[in-house]
């Protein structure tokens, strides 16, 4: 189109991202992560509808960073599960106990249940074969004497030893055979899936996107029609009714549990107790075993981190691994904020709306990770001045620009502003959007100006000192950078929120109470419910439940519509974190929704590309039946055409081509 092949070489691709960009009024940075023939592609084609209506296209994109120079574990055994220790087992060795030859019948060889002694013979059989056998012949088997079932000897001792060797048999954990050393479990990382293409993985999750889109437009084509009857609205601004965090008796927790109960002090660091018991494939041991199991628990432990696979230790559940966008172990800020943040301030360039948030317990490097510090700044203040940049440019294209910033911060049930000190009140518009009264806003024109708006908050925040972190934050920070741009008479807004979470946290470890308690429970209140939207965000469910915290109500202005979602879980290495740091990653799985089959193709090629076939398949014949003035038919073809010309580039780089059919 632009006069440039696939195969020419990067120089031309940047010259061709920014003559696009010069046309059409776009940002362009001088550096990118991705190949500029990628860059092209992914996000300075899809800008050219930045003056235009785009279609909602939601995406998300999760990291994990792992806090610097931890590294210290155990060498302590664990158990794995059966399949797992098949995978590392040595020629010539056994992991099944062999039946005891004293608990064998005499007869037929199985093992006894209920043993009787032949006064004759002396041999010892299970009384329901030897009854069978004195039915027919009315002999003893070994000797032809005549024998008769009132003359078998019972054997209690030799009963209770053959129980007691079945149960223990029956439980996992009686099996010595499946203890595994740090070594093993080593082995079983290394071959629990090979290193995965981050292309791969980016193409299947994005085939998972067009699934769940394509399935959310059948559903609203089957469902009835809504009701047309509009709301009624006035011009006066209403309260915001935000019913969980307000009324103590309507609590959602996981497990049906309140916050309280999670965050007990008599709480054990059992978080992964029910799918301990109950896997995704039914129960992995037997319910009589819970209780011993609970008593000889095991701790997870983080196993290894490569490229952007995490592999982890569960107890009962064996070694698994978790799947990221990126992983980073010892990286400097800057590698992640290019990886992981730059994108969003591109597409908020582009005219849509970004949201980065940066997830993990207390004292893992949240607010490092964001903020940093003097001499060593986080992803914030870098993407604050790339913004001031991006308006530079785009000035010297004749678009006007300006950028607004407002800092506030969350604190249980209280909002307010870290540039003035006021309290937010949070109030529902005309338009049903939430508008933030009492909060100050901040023209932000250079580098200098964000250097200072940040120092002035940072001055304002709530920190508090637990047992895990001298200066713990006690509140949900949050900046919004509102971007107004206007060219030849059309105006676009777009808003990038950064998010700086306070730190799930469990009270027996943190040793807080009082005051910081009651803290604590609003913190993991509300980052449930924010899980939860990432989840319906992601599977495009017709509801999402903003309305549940005040943190996703805020955000429901950046998260909706066409919007690009960074997450930065942040964890903790050593073995002593490593429960909190397993609860982390499954909050970042719940966010991707990525589902089983997927994870499994993006470690070969081939059923990547299997994947991607059947997501297409499925979407061309749900476009067929789409109707053409459906608000959602744009929306797939624009999803559907992204996805078509990955499959392309994946073919032509893992040479498959000829190998699968289009």
């Amino acid at each position: 189109m632009y006069g440039l092949t696939l195969d020419d070489e990067a120089p031309a691709w940047r010259v061709l991202c920014r003559m696009v960009a010069r046309v059409h009024g776009l940002y362009v940075p001088e550096k990118s992560h991705n190949e500029w023939k990628n860059h092209f592609f992914d996000k300075v084609l899809p800008g050219r509808c930045k003056w235009t209506s785009a279609p909602d296209n939601f995406t998300i994109k999760v990291s994990a960073r792992f806090r610097p120079g931890e590294t210290t574990q155990t060498t302590e055994k664990v158990y794995v599960p059966f399949n797992q220790r098949m995978m590392i087992l040595k020629k010539g060795e056994k992991i099944v106990n062999e039946v005891p030859e004293r608990f064998k019948d005499s007869l037929l060889g199985n093992t006894m249940s209920d043993p009787v002694r032949l006064p004759r013979s002396g041999r010892v059989c299970d009384r329901k074969v030897i009854m069978l056998h004195l039915r027919r012949h009315k002999t003893d088997p070994f000797t032809n004497s005549r024998l008769t079932a009132d003359k078998l000897q019972p054997c209690p001792h030799l009963k209770h030893e053959i129980e007691e060797w079945k149960r223990t048999s029956s439980d996992p954990l009686s099996h010595e055979g499946l203890l595994v050393d740090a070594n093993g479990i080593r082995q079983l990382a290394g071959r629990i899936g090979d290193k995965i293409a981050t292309d791969l993985l980016d193409a299947v999750m994005e085939a998972e996107r067009l699934e769940h889109m394509g399935t959310a437009t059948m559903r609203s084509q089957a469902s009835a029609p809504a009701d047309t009857t509009a709301p009624a609205t006035t011009s006066a601004a209403v309260p915001v009714f935000v019913p969980t965090e307000d009324i103590d008796t309507e609590r959602e927790v996981h497990n049906g549990a309140s916050p309280e109960a999670e965050l007990s002090d008599d709480t054990e660091v059992l978080d992964d107790e029910t799918e301990m018991w109950h896997g995704s494939n039914g129960p992995v041991m037997p319910k009589a075993m819970r209780e011993k199991f609970k008593r000889r628990v095991q701790k997870p432990r983080v196993v290894s981190v490569d490229g952007n696979k995490i592999i982890m230790f569960q107890p009962g559940n064996g070694v698994r691994p978790f799947l990221m966008s990126s992983c980073f172990k010892e990286s400097p800020q800057e590698e992640i904020y290019y990886q992981s943040v730059q994108h969003c301030v591109e597409r908020t360039m582009s005219g849509a709306n970004s949201c980065v948030l940066c997830y993990g317990q207390t004292s893992s490097g949240k607010t490092h990770t964001m903020f940093g510090s003097e001499h060593c700044p986080g992803v914030a203040p870098m993407a604050l001045k790339e913004v001031v940049c991006a308006a530079s440019v785009l000035k010297g294209l004749n678009v006007g620009v300006e950028v607004k910033l407002r800092y506030i911060q969350i604190y249980g049930r209280e909002v307010s502003c870290l540039l003035t000190g006021n309290n937010i009140e949070m109030l529902r518009d005309e338009r049903h959007e939430i508008d933030l009264r009492g909060c100050g806003d901040v023209v932000m024109e250079s580098e200098e100006d964000v250097d200072r708006l940040l120092a002035e908050g940072r001055a304002r925040k709530r920190m508090a000192a637990t047992a895990m972190n001298e200066t713990s934050s006690r509140s949900h920070t949050l900046i919004l950078v509102d971007v107004l741009q206007h060219y030849q008479g059309v105006n676009v807004q777009s808003r990038m929120c950064l998010v700086d979470l306070a730190g799930s946290e469990r009270v027996k470890k943190s040793n807080v109470e009082g005051l910081a308690f009651s803290e604590a429970v609003a913190i993991n209140r509300s980052l449930l419910v924010l899980g939860k939207c990432m989840t319906a965000l992601s599977e495009r469910r017709g509801h999402i439940p903003y309305g549940e915290s005040r943190l996703t109500l805020v955000l429901k202005a950046s998260l909706g519509g066409r919007c690009a979602t960074s997450i930065i879980v942040c964890c903790r290495h050593e073995d002593d974190n490593a429960a909190e740091t397993l609860q982390t990653l499954r909050f970042a799985e719940t966010c991707t929704a990525i589902t089983s089959t997927a994870k499994a193709a993006a470690v070969d090629a081939g059923k990547a590309l299997r994947v991607i076939n059947t997501s297409l398949e499925k979407c061309k014949r749900r476009l067929a039946l789409v109707s053409p003035d459906d608000p959602m038919n744009e929306a797939l073809q624009f999803n559907y055409n992204s996805l078509s010309r990955k499959r392309a580039m994946l073919i032509e780089r893992h040479e498959l081509v000829g190998k699968m059919c289009p």
